[in-house]
């Protein structure tokens, strides 16, 4: 695993070694007698790729020996200012207390060779921060509706996908109505036309339910930006 280690010490940013440590899923940062304004422990994994549209659930344990706000998140080696993912896994932690976080995204745009960022502003002098069983792992979706197929010879697509604002379903049959779920599988919305105004949405990822007017039904995927 590549690695390294950037603070700012007293206005000035550099690198120094021998900070951290890795043992399989766990990392332990050792910071001594020195007060860093910033400090950034970046590792790199295996090289890997996170897919468009999909959720990812991001999650572990925490542990400093002093109280600190530390964030835990992803950021493309290829692009580590303008990819990221977790951005807002920020944690205030009491001293030798375990923070189990699990924070879940949905990444709007394929993020290639993701590091792991821990992140800390202003952190104490001669504190040790571990971090143990980390993962991320893809979502299971848990939306229950009911998923009877559109026949082959039809099709069903929303246009634009990714949208930012408004789209239009496009189907090959008349559709009667349509509803909006979150991956929860709670309804979040619902539209009496094919033209969607989507501008009131957060970002993510949903599914689209059609009903169709001769009682059959269909979803797709659809990425709100």
């Amino acid at each position: 695993t590549g690695s390294r280690n950037v603070v700012n010490e007293n206005g000035n940013w550099h690198e120094v070694n021998g900070l951290h440590a890795v043992n399989g899923t766990n990392v332990t940062v050792t910071v001594g007698n020195a007060n860093y304004a910033a400090l950034f422990v970046v590792l790199s994994g295996d090289d890997q790729t996170l897919d468009a549209g999909t959720t990812y659930v991001f999650e572990g344990t925490i542990t400093a020996t002093k109280a600190a706000t530390v964030s835990v998140y992803l950021e493309s080696r290829d692009n580590n200012e303008g990819q990221h993912m977790f951005d807002d896994n920020t944690m205030n932690l009491a001293a030798n207390t375990p923070y189990n976080f699990s924070v879940e995204a949905t990444n709007p745009q394929v993020l290639t060779n993701p590091d792991m960022t821990i992140s800390v502003a202003n952190g104490p002098a001669n504190t040790t921060y571990t971090l143990t069983n980390v993962k991320i792992r893809e979502k299971t979706c848990a939306v229950n509706i009911d998923e009877t197929p559109v026949a082959q010879a039809e099709f069903l697509q929303v246009v634009p996908n990714p949208v930012q604002q408004r789209a239009v379903i496009e189907a090959s049959k008349e559709i009667s109505s349509v509803s909006l779920f979150n991956l929860a599988g709670q309804k979040v919305a619902e539209f009496d036309s094919v033209e969607l105004d989507l501008s009131g949405m957060s970002q993510g990822l949903y599914l689209l339910k059609v009903n169709f007017a001769d009682g059959s039904n269909g979803q797709t995927k659809l990425i709100k930006q």
